[in-house]
């Protein structure tokens, strides 16, 4: 696995909205707490403590930059066509936009981001049993589930991981 972050759902919210997003699934806005009494101060703190994570940059006038690795990672995230969930003792979602996968999963109310490739999301399958259930949405093509029962065969990994991708 390349990359890896940890944001608070308030953290991802806050980056999704400097980004200008598109996309952002309900679930990392479900744990969320409430904001909106005290958006203005909840936005300032947050980009504050994303700035002395190195995470983003504010310049005088207000214009955030966001550091160039994190803009990648969340990319798939936002603007991601393919998000594909597998329910297992925890969720894990993969987002895919251009040929890059970020996988995430929520522990203890922070979200971890990593990006994937194909050698790793396999990892990740078939650490999760010998059995799962891809669930994978894509914005033009609908939803779709498979099962796949026996990952312990090459063939249904490579599968499972084609299909994870929208590649269906």
């Amino acid at each position: 696995m390349r990359q890896e972050i940890r944001l608070t759902p308030v953290e991802l919210y806050f980056l999704g909205k400097q980004m200008n997003a598109k996309y952002i699934d309900y679930q990392y806005i479900a744990e969320m707490p409430g904001i909106q009494d005290r958006y203005t101060l909840w936005e300032q703190e947050t980009l504050g403590g994303l700035e002395e994570r190195g995470m983003l940059m504010e310049d005088f006038s207000g214009d955030v930059e966001i550091e160039e690795n994190v803009k990648e990672l969340l990319n798939a995230v936002f603007f991601g066509k393919t998000e594909s969930t597998v329910q297992a003792e925890q969720t894990h979602r993969f987002h895919v936009h251009e040929g890059r996968v970020t996988h995430t999963v929520i522990e203890e109310r922070n979200i971890l981001l990593c990006e994937v490739d194909d050698a790793d999301i396999a990892r990740i399958l078939t650490g999760l049993g010998s059995e799962v259930t891809v669930v994978c949405a894509n914005v033009e093509k609908g939803m779709k589930d498979k099962t796949f029962p026996d990952l312990q065969k090459k063939e249904q990994v490579e599968d499972a991981v084609r299909f994870l991708k929208g590649e269906w």
